[in-house]
């Protein structure tokens, strides 16, 4: 996959066509440009709140991986420790001085050499992960078109912009403008047709950390569709004051 070249399906969007006509009017999805609205921001909000649980799940698989890759990295250099010693005992040279076939030391140096290869990959892949993303978010399903564009007005080329992804995901971002842009203020949850939200006892509102510490303590009951549901009005009701704890940490 390559954040320029279009070698996967994705959605493609008609430049020329009026969506506006197809959605809103008499007998369409929404009634008037109002309500149109509300649901453009309702859904922003829903897939922002998305991403937030996306990557606290991705956080901790990457830890689990990471340990995974480690005790992995680990067996394979003592196994290939262990055939370097039973090769050196099968032929011994007749030498009362000679100096060791393998150091000891050697160990160490190659396990801590293996697991630094094994971490840098690691944050490359996490860094162009996450600048995928923050272009997916910023530009939608063109954004390849759009990288594409500034790619060759800087006179840049695919491989620049690959190792730049991975390396300098910060300069990624300013060269290409994904700066996320500032969160809405003041807002109302627009009515869902059919949809009854979750009211806990004594109706109160509970902020992000809220539901972070649920996650760690009941994991089930906060996966629960219920308690997603809920977490969504809370976020729509309490606004900025939602957005608590580590909620803005990037992981």
């Amino acid at each position: 996959m390559s954040l320029i070249s279009n070698d996967d399906d994705q959605i493609v969007i008609d430049e020329n066509k009026k969506y506006f006509d197809d959605l809103v009017g008499e007998g369409r999805k929404f009634k008037d440009p109002e309500q149109l609205a509300r649901g453009k921001w309702h859904a922003d909000k829903t897939i922002e709140l998305m991403e937030k649980r996306m990557d606290a799940l991705r956080a901790e698989y990457q830890k689990e991986r990471e340990q995974n890759l480690t005790r992995a990295q680990l067996e394979e250099v003592i196994e290939r420790f262990s055939k370097q010693q039973l090769a050196s005992n099968a032929n011994p040279i007749v030498n009362e001085d000679r100096t060791p076939v393998f150091d000891p030391n050697q160990l160490e140096t190659l396990v801590a050499s293996n697991y630094e290869k094994m971490r840098e990959k690691e944050r490359q892949d996490q860094n162009y992960r996450m600048v995928q993303e923050k272009a997916m978010t910023r530009f939608g399903a063109n954004y390849k078109q759009n990288l594409a564009e500034t790619m060759n007005d800087l006179g840049l080329s695919p491989a620049d912009v690959e190792t730049m992804a991975r390396n300098n995901p910060k300069v990624f971002i300013k060269t290409f403008g994904l700066e996320a842009p500032p969160p809405a203020q003041n807002f109302q949850a627009p009515p869902r047709s059919g949809y009854t939200p979750f009211q806990p006892t004594g109706g109160a509102h509970k902020p992000w950390s809220f539901y972070q510490e649920m996650r760690k303590n009941k994991p089930d009951e906060y996966y629960a569709q219920k308690t997603q549901n809920k977490m969504m009005d809370d976020y729509a009701a309490l606004g900025e004051k939602f957005e608590d704890g580590d909620f803005h940490q990037e992981y």
